[in-house]
């Protein structure tokens, strides 16, 4: 009887923390995914509705020393992900491997205006996941952080996408304060920096390991990977994109393209010169046609 016991006891402390795990909806359980992530504890799962989430304090948004997952409702989704966007700065503070960030696409606040930063992890061991950036505009003085940014820790970042960005004296990826990070099968593709612009920056002991990363159609002063790396295999990290009619960089020839080359026709001044598929300083008829004649799924 002491051995059932004592066999029971054990059984229920293990399993303790499984039955206390809540799954906590926003906006359903709370309007703001910040009361969401206050409300939970360790163990506890976040699930954002598609819509559209502000910070707080300093517009921003903080995780701190929780191993929680905070996920959008569909993260394998493209659809769900574009849906579901976070208009703020986003603060990872500790967590373990099992503190998940997963299927969100981050943007420029409404209205315009420029961020210092999207995404931070300080000393993180949290797996990033099927995220989006695009459309940010990033202004930093001095440049050492940037669109997504890892200061210490183990990080894995993964299946991500960082497109179509504006960075002024900043990074895309920026690595430092020893970290030792895990980049996988993610792109960083169509960002343009003036007049100092990085593409990873690995610097103060940092060390990324890239593995299956694609780097392409940049316009960057620094790229594509400045200070020290680990090349894990499967990386492209210069040169034209693979399929230059995708100038939304979603893996599709679609829609979204036409309506990019009509929303920058014309002279190709600049930012959003990866609508001139052709080349040519001008956006129209022959980028138009371009896009038409590979519509559907990138090979």
């Amino acid at each position: 009887m002491n051995h059932y016991n004592a066999a029971t006891a054990a059984l229920a402390m293990i399993l303790a923390p499984i039955a206390s795990a809540e799954i906590i909806h926003v906006p359903a359980d709370h309007p703001t995914i910040q009361g969401a992530i206050d409300a939970a504890v360790d163990g506890d799962e976040i699930v954002v509705a598609p819509g559209v989430y502000f910070g707080g304090t300093f517009a921003a948004i903080y995780i701190p020393e929780k191993s929680i997952v905070l996920r959008s409702t569909d993260p394998e989704s493209a659809q769900v992900v574009a849906a579901t966007s976070i208009q703020a700065q986003l603060y990872l503070f500790g967590g373990d491997q099992t503190t998940l960030v997963d299927g969100f696409s981050f943007k420029r606040p409404t209205g315009g205006g420029s961020l210092r930063k999207s995404l931070v992890l300080f000393e993180s061991a949290a797996t990033v996941r099927n995220c989006v950036w695009s459309g940010m505009h990033i202004d930093i003085i001095p440049p050492p952080d940037g669109v997504l940014t890892i200061h210490g820790g183990s990080a894995v970042v993964e299946r991500c996408r960082i497109s179509n960005n504006e960075i002024y004296n900043a990074t895309i990826i920026a690595c430092r304060r020893g970290a030792a990070p895990t980049l996988v099968d993610n792109i960083v593709s169509g960002n343009a920096g003036w007049p100092i612009g990085f593409g990873i920056r690995s610097e103060e002991g940092c060390n990324p390991t890239l593995i299956g990363t694609l780097m392409c159609g940049n316009t960057l002063a620094f790229n594509p990977v400045v200070g020290p790396w680990t090349d894990g295999g499967g990386n492209t990290l210069d040169g034209a994109c693979p399929c230059p009619a995708d100038i939304d960089y979603d893996g599709v020839v679609g829609f979204g393209d036409l309506l990019g080359v009509l929303a920058r026709w014309g002279p190709c001044l600049g930012w959003g010169c990866e609508a001139d598929i052709d080349d040519n300083g001008d956006i129209g008829f022959g980028d138009l046609l371009a896009v038409l004649s590979t519509w559907g799924p990138c090979e």
